[in-house]
């Protein structure tokens, strides 16, 4: 198994060339094989078109599709997934979830799989709590009066990027306060995506002060080397200030960025402050194949010793990490994850959030998610359980 952009960086520029030394071993490697592309909802136009394209050069015997249309799209254009069927092409439909094994989530799923969100919600009956201003507050306080044993089963589920920070910084006060976490931490300056597509990257009202761009291959846009920059600001010519590692000024026109370019040179991030503890559970939000580290796995903060962390990857291995460790940078507490990370998740009980306000992140894709997630059971904390549905 490898993401579908691991896989197209593989063997695309083979497919693309049609003969020669890459595209005689991609040919080696795929001639007759089976391919299956799990969450294909999430692919977006480019990379499907990279994934069939190398499927149809390189003599692939099929390519099976797994995914529901109804759940999540892709952050980039394009909806693939729902074109391809729309085509009429050859299809089996799942019609029964097997991991639902309560009767009550049955009941909840299968009628928000039907888009029937109000009589789903009414069947979990005093599982949807509605708590007001508080129901962050709320939605922690129930987790935290879980079990160990039951809180390694729960997963928090939240779609906005600001509750998500402050629902982990609940749990990890509560467990602070209870002892689970040990030391007075250490304080760490991270970075998390921008999420900001290619097209985006071409205007300068994407750019804010403080942010990171990384320049991630030679001959990227703009002239700038491979390297990173601190984003200074926007000058009145509409460029984007930078300064790099040895504190010289530089200056990147976004509009001259060619739109036809579709290699990823580009990756801008915020900064944010992360303070972890002894026993905290993390997540990656980049990778690092060498050491086992993933991007979106868990892992485990084992100790902190003169600046030293020591990790427990998901496969048990442990990972010393010293200062100025570019992974210290990609990590982020776990305790509460959003819908995009949980789509691909299973777990036995859920505690999910949502806030009747959020339009853009309290809709029926990320519902049908949250409550298609879970095995035994869930409870859903919002502010107001009547204007949630309506929004």
């Amino acid at each position: 198994a490898k993401t579908g952009s691991s896989f197209v960086n593989q063997h695309l520029r083979g497919a693309l060339q049609g003969s020669g030394p890459a595209f005689e071993e991609s040919r080696a490697a795929l001639a007759g094989k089976v391919l299956v592309l799990d969450e294909a909802s999430l692919v977006a136009n480019k990379p499907m078109n990279d994934i069939l394209t190398i499927a149809n050069k390189m003599g692939v015997d099929k390519l099976v599709m797994i995914g529901d249309r109804a759940q999540l799209q892709p952050i980039e254009a394009g909806k693939t997934f729902s074109l391809i069927q729309a085509d009429g092409a050859a299809m089996a439909r799942l019609d029964t979830s097997l991991r639902q094994r309560t009767e009550h989530m049955k009941e909840a799923a299968g009628l928000a799989r039907a888009g029937k969100f109000r009589e789903s919600f009414a069947s979990l009956g005093e599982r949807v709590v509605e708590a007001g201003k508080d129901h962050l507050e709320v939605t922690a306080k129930t987790w935290l009066d879980l079990s160990p044993e039951d809180r390694e089963r729960t997963a928090i589920y939240s779609s906005g990027r600001d509750a998500r920070a402050s629902l982990n910084r609940m749990v990890q006060d509560g467990l602070r306060a209870e002892g689970v976490l040990k030391g007075e931490g250490l304080e760490l300056t991270t970075l998390r995506p921008a999420h900001a597509t290619r097209e985006e990257l071409r205007y300068a009202s994407t750019y804010t002060k403080g942010q990171v761009l990384e320049v991630v291959r030679h001959n990227a846009p703009g002239g700038l080397e491979k390297g990173r920059y601190d984003v200074k600001g926007i000058d009145d010519q509409g460029r984007v200030r930078l300064r790099d590692e040895n504190g010289k000024l530089k200056r990147l026109d976004p509009a001259k960025i060619d739109p036809a370019d579709k290699r990823d040179a580009l990756r801008l991030s915020e900064k944010g402050k992360e303070t972890i503890h002894e026993g905290d559970k993390i997540r990656w939000s980049e990778k690092d194949d060498k050491r086992g580290l993933m991007k979106s796995e868990e892992a485990k903060v084992l100790g902190i010793k003169d600046g030293i962390v020591t990790i427990e990857n998901k496969n048990g291995d442990m990972v010393e990490l010293k200062q100025n460790d570019r992974m210290l940078e990609r990590m982020g507490l776990a305790y509460a994850i959003n819908m995009h990370q949980a789509q691909g998740d299973t777990r036995d009980m859920a505690i999910g959030e949502m806030h009747s306000s959020a339009r853009h992140l309290s809709n029926q894709r990320l519902a049908l998610v949250m409550m298609t997630r879970v095995r035994d059971d869930i409870t859903i904390v919002t502010n107001d359980r009547d204007q949630l549905l309506a929004q």
